[in-house]
């Protein structure tokens, strides 16, 4: 439970900035699901407001910021679930806003000063001094001081595509996977723009999927992971009855900014019925980050699927 909630914290808090200034700064790549961030430094206040955490991760190789406050005598607070959240990912210099990706290399030396977080924003060739306000009308916005050699507005090249049709791995796969020239084309079609090796999501989605058409939905689903939804796929399978609803399951799942697999296992353990189900795990994707223990404490303190479904829609929709 606490492993959850740390978690959460660290992808929530992610919020604060991604809330505040998300719509100002800009935000880098926005994958179609966000990786499991890892949490490089943690610090602490306690306030006579309650307590405040500060979180640097790295996400998919990018630095960011996580910020959270459980305020004391709050309902959240005392189910260990904070009351403010925000995600940071870029700063103010100069008067212009930037995304940390592309030019922080790291976030180093965090700590709480009066009022505000403090850090270094450490680049190629230099070191900025940067301070977030957690009060008054900048708050949650990084604002940078230094001297920032080279700062370019320009994306970060993409690495080349593959064509994976082309790819005899995959032609086998697609070849064993479905009968018919027809269906074995429309396979290769449908996996050649995959960023990641289609072939095991041929083989599972084959394996998953009665019948050609069902098999060959389900990796047109597949195209908007950023890595085989192997897991997502097993657990969309063992929720579900029938190949419609394990096609809308793994559908919704996909759309989420983390790995989704847990959320798939505590919707179903939380809801009556597919459709419930189902409407759970779509809640539950718009989130910035992975709700079970919100899904759990939903489940817990309300009385039936609608009630808790609409608690799970309040703690996402921050």
């Amino acid at each position: 439970m606490n492993r959850n909630l740390t978690a959460t914290a660290l992808i929530i808090a992610a919020s604060l900035i991604a809330g505040a200034a998300s719509a100002r700064v800009p935000t880098g790549p926005r994958p179609s699901r966000v990786a499991h961030p890892d949490v490089r430094a943690l610090v602490s206040t306690d306030t006579r407001r309650g307590l405040w955490r500060a979180m640097v991760i790295v996400d998919r190789g990018v630095p960011g910021l996580i910020v959270e406050q459980f305020q004391r005598g709050r309902v959240a607070a005392a189910a260990h679930l904070p009351t403010v959240q925000r995600r940071i990912d870029g700063f103010d210099y100069a008067g212009r806003a930037y995304a940390f990706a592309g030019h922080a290399r790291a976030l180093e030396a965090l700590s709480w000063g009066r009022r505000a977080l403090t850090f270094d924003l450490v680049t190629d060739s230099n070191r900025l001094t940067c301070r977030v306000p957690v009060r008054g009308p900048r708050a949650y916005i990084a604002r940078c001081d230094g001297t920032l050699s080279v700062i370019h507005d320009v994306p970060r090249p993409r690495p080349p595509r593959v064509n994976w049709a082309a790819r005899a791995s995959v032609i086998r796969a697609c070849s064993d996977a479905f009968f018919g020239a027809g269906h074995q084309t429309t396979c290769l079609d449908a996996v050649r723009g995959f960023r990641f090796d289609p072939t095991t999501t041929i083989r599972a989605c084959d394996e998953h999927l009665y019948g050609d058409a069902n098999a060959l939905a389900c990796l047109d689903k597949a195209r908007r992971a950023v890595s085989p939804p192997i897991e997502v796929l097993d657990a969309c399978d063992d929720a579900m009855f029938g190949d419609g609803h394990t096609l809308a399951c793994l559908d919704k799942a996909l759309t989420a900014r983390y790995e989704p697999t847990a959320v798939i296992r505590a919707c179903d353990d939380a809801m009556f019925g597919d459709a419930n189900a189902l409407e759970c795990i779509a809640v539950a994707a718009r989130g910035a980050h992975d709700p079970v223990a919100t899904i759990r404490a939903c489940e817990e303190a309300m009385y039936g699927d609608a009630a808790a479904l609409d608690c799970l829609r309040r703690g996402v929709s921050f």
